[in-house]
């Protein structure tokens, strides 16, 4: 009994779909080929809408009318131009359309969509059911083969890209004064070889196409039947090689024009020791000038650099583990009034490390009045742990403390800031711009040329956020040159000291002096190992276990600037029987809307 319902079930939903599905009854195509190169295309499509007005979801069956598309460019095995870049392409004119013989209405006519040559036929207003017969005329140029021996038309007459099924498909081939010689006809889905029935010049499917299956007709005919008439254009592989193109010539213009911008002022000399610092800049600042950057190497240098004037005390505290082992810590003291001091740098680093992280802020360096307004929010006394905690709190200082380098350089004649510069990479990124729009507006709606468009588009600002933001001045490469010589002397063994001229006698007073600088080249263990025979004595400003003497001093440098990197990085700124369904020209498909 249940099998029997199912059946029934079965035969009913099947018959219901059967009826109501739509379909296209007959597809009859007539080419009138031209002396020109040109075809007259006639298509009639017998299109049934199958909309029953008692079915339960008919107001999403209602239809207005169907759409078809060609694409506009196709290859010719053997005759690529730039190995594919430039493809063939078709032209379409003279379009008219008719609905059961009455001039219908044309909703849209693109002739880019997709690479597509695209109508919609109906009226948004009226809803069709039931069988209408579709005409749709036109000419196309561009679409004929040219062989060395004969000259082919192979055309895609009835595309794959049809979602309904197709009855009856006929192809009707004819021209004045042409003979058509070898002649093939291929139907079913991209690539089948299954033939077509060919009777003169008309071909014939064999049986019912289903959705996304078509019907190619290829024929040959003798050279100089018609002329020459072949259209090219760039395939997307084309275009995107323009593109990179493109793409390519501006970012090789910016990287030169900024090459030869930022190094305007240099000159090539070689690196020589020096035996002190140039101008004796401040420490935060040499480091700053060799790489471009302030590293947490720099703060540490520009912190021994108070502790080597007297500004501030430094101690080393050991407390015991939670289980075994130490934990090392330190003490900073501040030794002199703000007032006291006369490098702007100095005062910087004083606030970042006792000054309320609140108010360390880049605008508070250019205050008139910046010692009088800190003179009573200094601490006397704080713990690295805490100086680190209270950064975290506040982003501003891991890129504030870069930018008061930055302007302590630009105001010293070590660097520029640009400024005009920056105007001829907005000129380039307007190049990019109107590219991506032209080819949005070219290829509407193609996800591909949308997400390349999006990426030309973006790239240059992409290029712009890493720009350079300063060059350096002709005394800023002086003063790196020299400072570059100033690192390999406080890097050198003690034999290739010994072998330099003049080379001046170390002594423990300069081993303190220059710890600083040699901590922000990041060499002050090669520096160290340079007085491995000279005792030092324990300086005045570093409190912690005399027995460790300098080899602590050396190791607490590198812990101190492990933990201060841990929380504040500071920015830097043929028709013969060769071919398959799909082939040629043509091609395309459409569906009801």
């Amino acid at each position: 009994m249940y099998k029997k319902i199912i059946l029934i079930v079965i035969f009913l939903f099947g018959f219901s779909f059967s009826v109501f599905a739509e379909s296209i009854k007959n597809y009859e195509v007539s080419i009138f080929l031209n002396k020109d190169a040109s075809m007259d295309v006639i298509e009639n499509i017998d299109y049934d809408f199958k909309a029953n007005r008692y079915d339960i979801d008919y107001e999403d069956k209602q239809k207005h009318g169907i759409f078809r598309f060609i694409p506009n460019h196709f290859q010719v095995q053997g005759q690529e131009k730039l190995k594919g870049l430039r493809e063939r392409k078709l032209e379409f004119s003279n379009l008219k359309v008719y609905v059961d013989g009455q001039k219908a209405k044309i909703a849209e006519e693109n002739k880019h969509n997709n690479g597509n040559y695209f109508i919609k036929i109906g009226d948004k207003d009226i809803v069709l059911t039931g069988l209408h017969r579709y005409t749709i005329k036109y000419k196309v140029q561009g679409a004929l083969r040219y062989f060395d021996d004969y000259d082919e038309i192979y055309w895609n007459a009835i595309g794959l890209d049809w979602k309904v099924a197709i009855d009856k498909a006929k192809v009707i081939l004819s021209s004045d004064k042409i003979q058509f010689q070898n002649k093939a006809c291929y139907q079913g889905k991209l690539g089948s070889k299954v033939p077509c029935d060919i009777q003169d010049n008309i071909f014939s499917a064999t049986g019912r196409l289903n959705h996304n299956e078509g019907l190619t007709i290829a024929a040959s005919f003798p050279k100089g039947s018609v002329q020459k008439v072949e259209l090219w254009g760039w395939s997307i592989f084309g275009w995107i090689a323009i593109l990179s193109g493109i793409m390519i010539f501006c970012i090789s213009m910016l990287l030169i024009l900024t090459k030869r911008y930022l190094n305007k002022f240099k000159f090539y000399a070689p690196i020589i020791p020096i035996y002190e610092p140039y101008k004796n800049y401040h420490p935060a600042v040499t480091g700053f000038l060799i790489d471009k950057k302030l590293d947490p190497q720099d703060i540490t240098a520009g912190i021994l650099s108070l502790a080597q004037k007297g500004i501030i005390e430094i101690e080393r505290i050991e407390k015991d583990g939670v289980f075994w082992g130490k934990n090392i810590d330190y003490i900073f003291r501040l030794k002199k009034k703000l007032e006291e001091m006369e490098d702007e740098l100095d005062m910087m680093f004083v606030l970042l490390i006792f000054g309320q992280a609140k108010d360390i802020l880049y605008k508070t360096m250019k205050d008139v009045n910046i010692k009088s307004r800190f003179r009573d929010k200094l601490k006397s006394e704080v713990a690295l742990s805490d100086f680190v905690d209270d950064a975290k709190k506040v982003y501003a200082q891991r890129k504030n403390i870069g930018l008061w380098v930055e302007d302590y350089a630009n105001k010293n004649g070590i660097i520029e800031k640009l400024g005009s510069f920056n105007f001829i990479y907005w000129i380039f990124l307007g190049i990019f711009s109107v590219v991506a729009i032209l080819i949005y507006l070219k290829f509407l709606m193609n996800p591909f040329w949308i997400m390349l468009s999006i990426y030309v588009f973006l790239f240059p600002l992409l290029f712009l956020f890493v720009l350079w933001k300063y060059r350096y001045t002709k005394q800023g490469w002086e003063a790196k040159n020299s400072l570059e010589g100033f690192k390999l002397f406080l890097e050198m063994t003690e034999k290739e000291r010994i072998r330099l001229l003049n080379a001046p006698e170390l002594n423990p007073k300069q081993f303190f002096e220059y710890l600083p600088y040699a901590t922000a080249f990041g060499v002050e263990k090669k520096w160290k190992k340079q007085f491995k025979n000279i005792t030092l004595a324990q300086p005045d400003w570093y409190k912690g276990n005399e027995a460790l003497a300098t080899g602590s001093i050396i190791s607490d440098i590198s812990h101190m600037s492990t933990i201060i990197s841990s929380t504040i990085r500071t920015t830097s700124s043929g028709s013969s029987g060769g071919g398959s369904s799909g082939g040629g020209g043509g091609g395309g498909g459409g569906g009801s809307w």
